[in-house]
């Protein structure tokens, strides 16, 4: 069949290359549509610290999360501005390289265990049509592209690239100095390196080398660099407070913690694994298939090869990936799957591998090939059935209605800033196109410089003149409270679901503003 296929070859490559810019260009479409559905600060943490940075050529005064993404996707997003400001373009533009990255090194991954063109293509769109079958229906981190630990998947699958390429040559000192600098860039902008790259990395390597499939050199080369990596990820945020930048989380979230409690903890996690895995049974039993065929394939391919090298570096990376999530009592609720995205992107690798593989043996070919089709077409009908009513052809500047509304009531009012909780302070700070000002504050009515920026409290004056507040949305914040400390409104208006208090009148705006001025801004 494959021997025919060579007559046609270049036809059925444009064919398989056309397919997949087709399915990312739709995905990175739909992810735009879980964007807007699901907005809010968290989402929008990283376009608003690129337009910061970008602006003012520091991040000094930023309290930043504990995966703060600086490489890639600060920079990233930070370059985009260049282009553009619209950041629903941009939150397209970076699925699309995510996407087309991703399929890029799978593509690189299969033509490394098999060198046929057609193979590698083939499995390609087999891993992205069949991965994101599984994401789609269940899972909302989707929308956020650029803070979902994805950067990880893609510096991951380029490494372990890396290193079987050139598992049998002398390691060169430009590219101990390059994977040194961009380890340590990964490292500090995300510290779930450690269980889904460093740790499994390391696994692999002290596997090849009681094989002996690696010098003595090169081993003590790579794990000594991991082990700086760690060393001096742990002192990065002392380093960062000289530049005025702190981290709002203690660096050791990801421990094992109240070693005690341990079972209690192991207990509650598989209650919500179990309860998850109930509403999903189909997507989790296809998972299982697909980790199922690897292990069927790393039997068959019993010398230790290229493939088996990938398999097992795979492997190594769900396993410590999950269990030191579950272990560090962080898997609370659904939306903590962030931190296993990875348990979707490569068991769909591992099954396009096992396909690949059938593929290659001509017993096999004609089954495999019919099978894998069958796949692709299923699972993008699936798509278009399901999600072609979402599709949107047309990337217009994100303006919310709330926001539109809050816009209106500056011309209405004459109001320029405002106070909110963190999950309405940000939609209308960066989405206003009246320049309305927003600053943070918490249920306890105190100033609050939690994953934002404290010159958001001033006037971008030299003197740093506090802001002058003309209303609240109190949203989430305690009004028996609020009326206590800054006094009553004097006016209450709606813009959608946002209530907003206006104070108006010279008394309660001096009421409004003396209090708040004398709190201290605090950070979590």
């Amino acid at each position: 069949m494959f021997a025919q296929l060579k007559y046609f070859n270049k036809y059925f490559n444009i064919f398989l290359i056309t397919l997949i810019i087709i399915s990312i260009l739709l995905l990175a479409n739909l992810s735009n549509h879980f964007f807007i559905t699901f907005l809010n600060s968290d989402y929008l943490y990283l376009f608003e610290t690129a337009k910061f940075l970008f602006s003012h050529q520091t991040l000094a005064g930023q309290n930043e999360p504990l995966a703060p993404y600086y490489f890639p996707d600060l920079a990233l997003l930070t370059l985009l501005n260049i282009f553009t400001k619209n950041i629903l373009l941009q939150h397209f533009t970076y699925a699309i390289i995510f996407l087309t990255t991703y399929c890029i090194l799978v593509y690189q991954l299969i033509q490394l265990c098999f060198t046929e063109k057609v193979f590698a293509l083939l499995g390609t769109l087999l891993a992205l049509s069949a991965g994101f079958f599984i994401i789609l229906p269940h899972f909302t981190f989707l929308e956020e592209w650029s803070g979902s630990h994805f950067s990880i998947i893609i510096f991951s699958l380029f490494f372990i690239n890396f290193y079987v390429r050139t598992l049998q040559k002398p390691l060169k000192l430009s590219n101990c100095i390059g994977f040194f600098l961009l380890i340590f860039a990964m490292f500090i902008s995300d510290r779930l390196l450690f269980p889904q790259f460093l740790l499994p990395i390391a696994i692999l390597i002290l596997f090849d080398k009681f094989q002996k499939k690696i010098s003595r050199q090169k081993t003590l080369f790579w794990l000594g660099l991991f082990f700086l990596m760690i060393l001096l990820s742990l002192e990065i945020n002392k380093l960062l407070q000289y530049f005025d930048i702190s981290t709002s989380y203690n660096a050791n979230l990801f421990r094992i913690r109240n070693i005690h409690k341990l079972h209690y903890i192991i207990l509650n996690e598989a209650k919500l694994c179990l309860m998850i895995f109930k509403e999903n049974i189909f997507i989790y039993g296809l998972l299982l298939l697909y980790q199922l065929s690897s292990i069927f394939l790393f039997k068959k391919n019993r010398q230790l090869n290229h493939l088996s090298r990938i398999i097992l570096f795979l492997w190594a990376a769900e396993l410590s990936n999950f269990l030191l999530v579950i272990l560090s009592g962080k898997f609370n609720t659904i939306e903590h799957l962030r931190y296993l995205s990875l348990l979707y992107f490569y068991p769909p690798i591992l099954f396009s591998f096992s396909i690949v593989f059938f593929l290659a043996e001509k017993k096999y070919a004609v089954t495999a090939y019919v099978f894998s089709m069958l796949c692709i077409a299923c699972s993008l009908g699936f798509f278009l059935k399901t999600y072609s009513t979402y599709l949107t052809y047309s990337i217009e500047p994100l303006y919310t209605e709330n926001v539109r509304c809050i816009d209106g009531l500056k011309k209405q009012y004459a109001i320029q800033n405002g106070l909110a909780q963190y999950w309405y302070m940000r939609e209308v700070r960066l989405l206003s196109h009246q320049h309305i000002q927003i600053s943070q504050i918490d249920k306890w009515l105190n100033r609050v410089n939690y994953l934002d920026n404290k010159t958001n409290f001033y006037e971008k004056r030299p003197d740093i003149r506090p802001l002058f507040y003309q209303f609240i949305i109190v949203n989430a914040l305690p009004k028996n409270n609020l009326i206590k400390q800054f006094g009553k409104p004097d006016q209450i208006v709606f813009c959608q679901n946002d209530e907003i208090w206006l104070y108006q009148s010279n008394i309660h705006l001096v009421q409004l503003n003396q209090a708040i001025v004398k709190k201290k801004i605090v950070q979590y």
